[in-house]
């Protein structure tokens, strides 16, 4: 079992960033959130800072986690993640950070009309529907 952390990062107009998983040839899967795989012995909250780093290429203010799910591998294995909160510090959208093999493609702000249109995994959309509610909570707006 191995552990994974997800960014919910949110612009000021309300749309959230994804990153599009593709294929080991290339081939587009689906879209997700940006974040990985802690690696041993890490420290969780500057894993997750890596993570987006390498990823997209932001600066991040750690945030609460929000939701937790896991998925099996095409190995056999199981994977358990957490999608937390995400405040950019600084930095803008880049893919030049990024690890060889991370099998990642084109990163893109959705506005939540458009996420029901997408590919994108059920866990992914839960985190995002919380994440949305959490932050009407702390705007007062609910």
């Amino acid at each position: 079992m191995e552990f994974a952390q997800k960014a919910l990062i949110f612009d000021s107009s309300g749309r959230v960033l994804l990153v599009a998983r593709l294929t080991s040839a290339g081939n587009f899967v689906s879209w997700e959130l940006p974040g990985g795989r802690v690696e041993p012995n890490e420290n969780l909250d500057e894993g997750f800072m890596r993570e987006i780093w390498e990823e997209v290429g932001l600066d991040i203010i750690v945030g609460p986690p929000v939701h937790l799910w896991s998925w099996g591998t095409d190995s056999g294995g199981q994977i358990v993640a957490v999608a937390r909160m995400a405040y950019p510090k600084s930095g803008h959208l880049t893919e030049v950070n990024r690890v060889d093999g991370d099998n990642l493609g084109e990163i893109q702000w959705f506005t939540i009309g458009q996420l029901n249109a997408i590919a994108i995994d059920d866990g992914y959309r839960e985190a995002i529907s919380l994440a949305i509610v959490l932050r009407g909570r702390f705007d007062g707006q609910s």
